[in-house]
């Protein structure tokens, strides 16, 4: 809480805990005092008017009725007292005369109807009158919520039996009234005055706490690094004395600030001109490495014939010299990168055992060449958090050093558990590390043997990069070590989780530490992919004929550019290439220039480029994979990664140019998917003594069913339906020819025959070697009659839902587009009560299942005769659905060909 707010809430509980609680007891004792001064009064009034009443029943000799006369003219002095409260006043005589005693006289003052503070009868019984003198010369409350309270009191001669009884009833409200203001215009005081409290607290807590404030905003901007923060000096007193000293105290930070960082930049500069040199060193060793070990492999393979056994065993050295020096120039790159933060992990679940295999594999002809036992101990099922190549890494630079170091003994790695860490172990028995020589172990460059004579080769980062990858995997690197006995490295990394697949592969990793003298195999490009043609650019001779040997010994068509301008001049040329493998750094046009320029005019997928580059900082792959490269391999690369990437990007591109193809035909459908939504009718035509329902299928996304209405008035309708042969963009077209045509021929649309006639003669030189078959129906309510024609398309049904009775409806006629003379006949028939008129194409009738049979005639007159009872909705739902069934067995999507139906009630 802030200082401002702490002066305000302290200001405010005091003010609080003082104004209300005083406020509260004035107003309950004001109110406690009214209240008793009210009955005070009531018990005088009373009095006086019980003694009152007694000497008017003397004056009147006892007689009750006279009495009460005079009774009301003394109620009416009591009049006044109302603004005072006084609700009501009552008087009960008693008697010995039975038929007078507990007669009541009383006046209401406040002129409410049915007080609920009233006595409810003229004439009180024994038992209410006893009630009352019960309360004899007391107060009591009354009413609803008690709102009331009165007072009684009884009158006669003393020593005698009372002659009657006083009772004056009280309206608290009204006689509190001045007490409820009183209050009111107390607590609204308090609140003024808590504002107003409120708002001093706030000007006198900002205006102490405004100095103190400014000066914490002044310290944090110094802690953020804003060394010229300064705080404002605007009292003597000791907030200023403090402002003078953290001014003071900026001042000399500030000054010390600046000479470090000046020295730091100096610093920096020289580590990144020492840094920079060492990576551009290493990255020019490995162009010419790359060229020799490609060259020596490409020998080896035999691509300019066969070599004798010598000449193989002087390339083998050769080869494994290579590795060996390559080997040393990932050291000085890796270095580079971790010394940067410029390495990426990809962490997983893997069994430390099959990597450590992998690892005893790999360094076991070494071991096996000094006679030591090279021994992996590690349990299998113990699995650890680590990126796969990094680990393998760690394990060969320590298990690689411990060989080195061992001449007689062993070599064995083991693991342990420690909470979430698994623990691994290194043991050798070789020389040990001298105590001199423990504190530097880790630095860079620091060789254990670093006499003329030393027997070990390397350059001394080997340790100081698995310390880093083991920081980097968030474990620690330690050693124990004992001269001429040997020594143990441990290092920690966190525990995974178990993994069905833990398998691991070795034959990648083998190569780079050891010659095996054994060539791997290559992976033959699929038929499909041989003869691809590929343009390779490189400014490097060496890297060309490496380049040009292993590709065309697996078959591919190979076009080489030594530089950037050729190889754009080559793709100008619309020589259509299957991927460019593209060297980054050449003269005039960059790489990255060449690869901008590609992606100008074609995308990934339809021409893949494949930058070569001997640097692989996270800056170049990120620039060339924004430039639109797809993909990059890291010079000197492996042979197999090199093909298998080649056959992969050749692969995405003919399947690219296959997705293409779908494409245009997607679009294609879609376009007849539109026109077939534009010309199905919008929705269901409302004819007197009919309800229609129509449902319309597209196999896939489109086909060539038609059907449509044309309603001459209320009583009247034409059904037209149609199946158009084929599907796609074609049938679409004819069927919206369907439709205009249909609409033309509207003159004809009491006459079935005509109207097909008329729709062939339009569309026979219109539809392009295609046929239709069509139904024309006529529907006349007020004559119950229908009239149709066929042009050879499947009869309709005629559904007697009373007799539930289906008759099949058609005449003979040739498909539309046939021959220009239909030669179409009408035929009628009547209408019933209840009858259903079902029209359809053959995708309902056709549809087959898994077996191979069609749902036929048979079930679908079954499912028609089965919804006798339902709607025509709900028939047509039935049927699809049936459909579906029938079509699922088969595995499909979507039915075989389009289906339509149409169901007509007739309801009279």
């Amino acid at each position: 809480m802030t200082i401002k707010k702490k002066i305000v809430s302290i200001f405010l509980l005091l003010l609080s805990s003082g104004l209300f609680p005083f406020s509260f007891i004035t107003i309950s004792k004001i109110k406690t005092e009214a209240i008793a001064n009210l009955q005070d009064q009531s018990k005088i009034y009373a009095y006086i008017f019980s003694k009152a009443i007694v000497n008017s029943l003397f004056m009147n000799g006892g007689d009750i009725d006279a009495t009460a006369v005079d009774t009301k003219e003394l109620m009416s002095i009591f009049s006044p007292l109302r603004e005072y409260g006084l609700a009501q006043a009552d008087v009960i005589f008693l008697s010995a005369n039975q038929s007078k005693n507990g007669t009541v006289i009383n006046k209401n003052f406040l002129q409410q109807e049915n007080p609920s503070y009233g006595l409810p009868k003229s004439k009180l019984s024994n038992s209410e009158i006893r009630e009352l003198l019960y309360f004899d010369g007391s107060f009591r409350e009354r009413g609803d919520e008690k709102k009331f309270f009165e007072f009684i009191k009884s009158a006669g001669l003393t020593g005698k039996a009372p002659l009657c009884l006083v009772r004056f009833t009280i309206d608290k409200d009204i006689a509190l009234k001045n007490v409820e203001r009183l209050k009111k215009y107390l607590f609204l005081s308090s609140s003024i005055i808590l504002i107003l409290s409120i708002a001093l607290a706030f000007f006198l807590g900002g205006f102490i706490s405004k100095p103190i404030i400014s000066l914490t905003e002044k310290a944090e901007r110094l802690k953020n690094g804003q060394y010229s923060a300064r705080a404002e000096i605007s009292s003597k007193d000791e907030i200023g004395e403090l402002a003078a000293t953290f001014n003071n105290m900026a001042e000399i930070i500030e000054e010390k600030i600046a000479e470090l960082e000046k020295a730091n930049i100096e610093l920096q500069e020289l580590d990144r001109l020492k840094d920079e040199f060492l990576a551009n060193t290493s990255h020019e060793l490995k162009t010419p490495v790359h060229g020799i070990l490609g060259l020596t492999e490409s020998l080896l393979d035999g691509t300019f014939g066969e070599l004798n056994e010598k000449s193989k065993h002087i390339l083998s050295m050769i080869a494994k010299s290579s590795r060996r020096l390559a080997s040393l120039v990932n050291d000085i790159l890796d270095f580079s990168k971790l010394k940067n933060n410029d390495v990426d992990l990809s962490i997983r679940d893997l069994d430390l055992s099959s990597v450590a295999e992998a690892v005893v594999t790999i360094l076991h002809p070494l071991a096996k060449e000094k006679e030591i036992d090279l021994l992996n101990k590690i349990p299998s099922g113990v699995f650890v958090k680590a990126d796969e190549s990094r680990l393998e890494q760690i394990l060969i630079n320590l298990v690689g050093n411990a060989i080195k170091f061992t001449n007689k003994g062993f070599v064995h790695l083991e693991s342990s558990t420690s909470d979430d860490r698994i623990i691994v172990s290194i043991i050798d028995t070789g020389t040990g590390i001298p105590e001199e020589k423990q504190q530097k172990i880790f630095e860079s460059f620091f060789q254990a043997d670093g006499s003329e004579t030393r027997g070990y080769s390397g350059i001394g980062l080997g340790l100081a990069i698995t310390k880093k990858l083991v920081n980097l995997h968030g474990g620690e690197l330690w050693f124990k070590t004992k001269v001429g006995e040997g020594t143990v490295f441990h290092f920690s990394i966190p525990v995974g989780k178990p993994q069905a697949d833990s398998s691991y592969s070795i034959n990648k990793t083998r190569k780079n530490f050891y010659d095996t003298d054994s060539t791997p195999v290559i992976n033959v490009p699929s038929r499909s992919l041989t003869g691809a043609k590929i343009l390779v650019v490189d400014d490097e001779p060496i890297n060309l004929q490496i380049l040009l040997n292993q590709l065309s010994k697996n078959n591919y068509n190979v076009k080489v550019a030594t530089n950037g301008k050729d190889a754009l001049e080559a793709i100008e040329k619309n020589e259509e290439f299957d991927l460019i493998l593209l060297d980054v750094m050449m003269p005039e046009i960059s790489g990255f220039e060449v690869c901008k320029r590609i992606r100008e005019k074609f995308s990934p997928h339809e021409l893949p480029v494949v930058l070569l580059t001997a640097k692989n900082t996270r800056e170049d792959i990120i620039t060339g994979l924004s430039l639109g490269a797809n993909d990059y391999i890291t010079k000197p690369f492996d042979r197999e990664e090199l093909l298998a990437r080649v056959k992969n990007y050749i692969a995405l591109k003919k399947a690219a140019e296959e997705q293409k193809r779908f494409l245009i035909l997607k679009q294609e459908l879609e376009i007849a998917k539109s026109i077939q939504l534009t010309i199905l009718p919008e929705k269901l035509p409302s004819i007197e003594k009919l309800t229609i329902n129509a449902k319309y299928e597209p196999m896939m996304e489109i086909g060539g069913d038609f059907y449509d209405f044309i309603v001459l008035d209320e009583k009247r309708i034409g059904v037209l339906i149609a199946d158009v042969t084929g599907h796609g963009v074609s049938a679409a077209l004819i069927a919206s020819m369907i439709k205009v045509a249909l609409h033309m021929s509207y003159k004809f649309a009491d006459n079935p025959a005509m109207m097909l006639t008329n729709l062939n003669s339009s569309l026979h030189d219109h539809i392009y070697g295609r046929f239709i078959t069509a139904l024309y129906i006529f529907i006349n309510t007020e004559e119950m009659t229908l009239t149709f024609s066929n042009a050879a398309h499947w009869p309709f049904y005629i559904h007697n839902r009373e007799s539930n009775k289906i008759t099949e409806h058609t005449v003979r006629g040739r498909l539309i587009g046939l021959n220009s003379d239909g030669n179409f006949q009408n035929s009628t028939v009547r209408l019933n009560n209840h009858d259903r008129i079902i029209i359809f194409t053959d995708g309902i009738i056709e549809e087959r299942n898994f077996e191979g049979n069609s749902l036929g005639e048979t079930n679908f007159v079954e499912i028609i005769k089965a919804a006798a009872t339902k709607k025509p909705a709900r028939l047509v739902d039935d049927i699809f659905l049936k459909l579906y069934d029938w079509s699922s067995s088969a595995n499909k999507e979507s039915l075989e060909d389009d289906a339509t139906l149409i169901v007509i009630d007739v309801n009279l």
